[in-house]
């Protein structure tokens, strides 16, 4: 054999041994590399809190560990696993606080409310969701006590009765998982979502639009526009009880768009609200940004509105105004406890597309919201902000095992210009008990100062239970 015949052998030898030791499959191990192993790998739930049971659970149950029912196929390629989750909060609190003024008012109350869920999931995407509110849908159910100085001014029971008409009752899915047949690939933009009847819309945390109606809306998710990734498209049509200028008889239309760029979420949101000859009509725009800056976790946020034309008696349901709204938090050092300083700047009135109580200061700290029962009054004052800054500083703390949680505030907010010469400040704590898997204690208490009205005080204390 000649050298070079040897050669070329040895080199093929030395190539196929190379192929075999790095390319050859592993024992075990399926030889397509894409594939899921068949080996069944028991849930790891060491350590992991039991969940307490819901008010009924048919079919799957929520959260549960076990394999998958096959379920049932409606249509070809579609394939639903129903189930129906019955849910619910029960929150009762006593609270008071004194409203100030030229003569001492002061208030209490005790005041419940339940919420009552009833989730019918067909799959992952497609579900009919109702809500009641039965205790308090038709009024607030408990007692009211009202001082005037060393007078008691009224005091009265409040009880409309039981009401079992649902508060919330809506439709939702996704076109490409409920017609499969039209792209089984998943290669086409069918990513559509739809959404059609009564629930609530939450857009701009809050700032933009918060509020309980009427809605057909579709959202295109998956999209892609130069450096977005996640760009996700919603259009809106808000047809009943839409709350604008203090009536629910306007229409609201709006385009609201989410994406992921250049490390940041980002959201552009625009919605028109026509009230008729009522209200009138107005344009209301925000921008936000969310993102990581070294530590801290930040939020910057723009809104403004624009009356376009007056209502009844030249009051616009939409006034003019700009709002500029900052959050930043980070963590305390190597504990769970964190730091927050959130903060904004209104030029004339900025008024939100739709909105209910707490407003769109309700999201600056405890001492700018309200509660969710009864006419308690944020500390600082109503919350809707005009020429004015203010800022909320605080400190959360959260014990061992987060059971507890201690919030401390401080708060400040001031008149700058156009007549505006109010100021208020403020101090508050919050501290929230956790009891088992299903109850929650939590107490407020806060001291304030207006230059309007003298120094408020007031607190409540109330109990939260998970169903």
């Amino acid at each position: 054999m000649s050298a070079v015949t040897r050669l070329v052998s040895n080199t093929g030898v030395l190539l196929l041994s190379v192929a075999l030791l790095f390319g050859a499959p592993t024992p075990g191990l399926s030889q397509d590399p894409y594939r899921f192993p068949d080996d069944v790998v028991p849930p790891q739930l060491a350590g992991f809190p039991e969940r307490p049971p819901m008010l009924l659970e048919l079919g799957d149950k929520f959260y549960d560990v076990g394999e998958l029912p096959y379920g049932v196929s409606p249509w070809k390629g579609t394939y639903w696993q129903p189930a129906l989750w019955v849910y619910g909060n029960l929150l009762a609190a006593g609270q008071g606080q004194t409203l100030g003024g030229s003569t001492q008012i002061g208030t209490a109350q005790v005041r419940d409310r339940l919420d009552l869920f009833m989730n019918l999931r067909l799959s992952g995407t497609e579900r009919v969701f109702v809500g009641f509110r039965p205790l308090d849908s038709g009024g607030m159910t408990g007692f009211d006590l009202v001082r005037n100085g060393e007078t008691v001014q009224g005091d009265r029971f409040v009880n409309d009765g039981l009401s079992m008409k649902p508060v919330i009752y809506f439709v939702e899915g996704d076109i490409a998982e409920l017609f499969q047949f039209l792209d089984y690939e998943d290669m086409r933009p069918y990513d559509i979502g739809f959404s059609v009847g009564r629930q609530n819309l939450y857009f701009q945390e809050g700032l933009l639009v918060n509020d309980i109606m009427d809605v057909v809306g579709l959202a295109f998710n998956g999209l892609s526009l130069g450096g977005m990734s996640n760009l996700r498209i919603s259009a809106v049509w808000g047809f009943g009880d839409v709350n604008h200028g203090g009536t629910k008889d306007a229409d609201l239309a709006g385009l609201f768009m989410e994406a992921d760029w250049n490390g940041a979420l980002v959201d552009l949101d625009i919605a028109y609200v026509d009230g008729g000859d009522a209200t009138g009509s107005g344009l209301v725009a925000g921008f936000s940004t969310v993102q990581q800056m070294g530590f801290w976790n930040t939020a910057f946020r723009i809104a403004a509105s624009t009356a376009l034309d007056e209502g009844a008696a030249g009051s616009p349901g939409t006034s003019d105004g700009v709002i500029l709204f900052n959050e930043l938090s980070r963590k305390d050092g190597a504990s769970d406890n964190l730091i927050y300083f959130n903060h904004f700047f209104a030029y004339d009135t900025f008024s939100p597309a739709s909105t209910q109580p707490p407003g769109p200061l309700g999201r600056i700290g405890l001492l700018f919201g309200g509660s969710p029962l009864g006419a308690y009054v944020p500390a600082l004052g109503a919350p809707v902000a005009s020429n004015e800054v203010g800022a909320a500083l605080g400190y959360q703390v959260i014990q061992p095992a987060e059971r507890r949680q201690f919030v401390f505030e401080a708060a400040a907010r001031r008149g700058l210009f156009n007549g505006n010469s109010s100021s208020s400040l403020g101090a508050g704590v919050r501290v929230q008990q956790a009891f088992s898997n299903r109850y929650v204690l939590q107490s407020d208490l806060f001291v304030s100062h207006r230059n309007t009205d003298g120094a408020p005080i007031g607190g409540r204390f109330g109990i939260l239970v998970k169903m």
